[in-house]
């Protein structure tokens, strides 16, 4: 639970989901639970159906991070920090792939300025079954770019949800931010 002092430090630029981790502004080490209601499905009728539909889509999200993430650990755990990035990424993609889940690598993400098609050479590190952009790293920190980066991804992929996974860490906890749309 975050105190009250902790809540007046923490930085978000929309309201978090239910159960959605929040960054606080002096360090992504710091992370708290927002505290928030669990969110409410309108009464039958009108709007109802898409408001089920948004939740079930954001539940379904968080299961797939978490277990993104999950096998993030495992590659983490057996290699340990300091190798390159694109190790880690077909170390992840494999996991991935085992566990059953849709990957893609290295996947262009098409860029359209003034509805002309231009060759960006844009790419996402992974994307996990169509819905949850992965971008890996093997940096000291992560910088302000790298979150830029991923929700720049994020908005011309299309997609909602975004993984920045630092794998420089001692702790893989400590390189993991969750970024939405």
């Amino acid at each position: 639970m975050l105190t009250t002092a902790d809540r007046r430090e923490t930085d978000c630029r929309r309201q978090p989901l239910w159960g959605e981790q929040c960054e606080s502004k002096d360090t992504i080490e710091h992370r708290g639970r927002c505290e928030m209601e669990q969110p409410q499905v309108g009464p039958e009728g009108e709007g109802a159906g898409a408001t089920e539909s948004k939740s079930t889509e954001v539940f379904e999200n968080n299961s797939l991070t978490d277990a993104i993430i999950g096998a993030a650990i495992t590659v983490h755990r057996e290699l340990g920090p300091g190798l390159l990035e694109s190790v880690y990424e077909k170390c992840l993609a494999l996991e991935l792939t085992k566990s059953g889940l849709q990957t893609t690598s290295q996947k262009e993400i098409p860029l359209t300025y003034k509805g002309l098609a231009l060759e960006s050479g844009f790419r996402a590190d992974l994307i996990i079954e169509n819905k949850v952009l992965v971008e890996l790293k093997s940096v000291d920190q992560i910088l302000p770019v790298d979150t830029a980066q991923v929700l720049t991804y994020l908005k011309l992929s299309n997609l909602r949800t975004g993984l920045l996974i630092n794998f420089n860490v001692q702790l893989l906890k400590n390189g993991i931010k969750r970024l939405s749309l």
